[in-house]
């Protein structure tokens, strides 16, 4: 990312990654400029599902409108990084690709998975719970969505805002 003598010391593939990460959209637009590939990977992950889990909806839109293809796992990226407007462009893309998905019993699943729970938002339970999710959803063995979030030592307005579906 420095620059030694005009020699980049990242790679514009990898930078891409991180700015996607950093929040840094306006280099997320000049390496796109560039020509880094909106659908390269790093490591296992592409870059819209980093821009998804850090909760970057610029650089996912951008990202997009430069080529990027979504995936349905893209759209778990979104919901683990809390940031509604990333899960609302996931899910419009996944259906203007024709994916069908059924949002309350995946994101449910989702929900339940252990370690989860600590990433939730109250912004993405609203979101989810306005998609038909059922916030008071019990794991197999009978914990609720607030227990869980307790147990993983998610944040406390999480906690207070499902306690009302914990008692439900």
């Amino acid at each position: 990312m420095t620059n030694n003598g005009g020699v980049l010391d990242t790679p514009p593939e990898d930078e891409l990654a991180a700015v996607c990460a950093s929040g840094d959209n306006e280099r997320v637009a000049e390496l796109l400029a560039f020509g880094v590939d909106p659908n390269s990977r790093i490591g296992h992950d592409s870059y819209i599902a980093v821009a998804g889990r850090a909760g970057n909806h610029v650089a996912l839109s951008r990202l997009i409108r430069a080529g990027g293809k979504v995936s349905r796992p893209m759209l778990r990226d979104a919901i683990a990084g809390g940031n509604p407007r990333c899960a609302d462009k996931v899910l419009d893309e996944l259906h203007y690709e024709g994916v069908q998905l059924e949002l309350d019993v995946e994101a449910s699943q989702l929900l339940l998975e252990r370690g989860f729970a600590a990433s939730l938002t109250v912004d993405m339970l609203e979101w989810l719970k306005r998609q038909g999710v059922d916030l008071a959803v019990r794991s197999a063995h009978g914990a609720s969505l607030y227990e869980l979030v307790q147990r993983d030592g998610g944040p406390a307005e999480v906690a207070t805002y499902l306690q009302a579906f914990h008692e439900a």
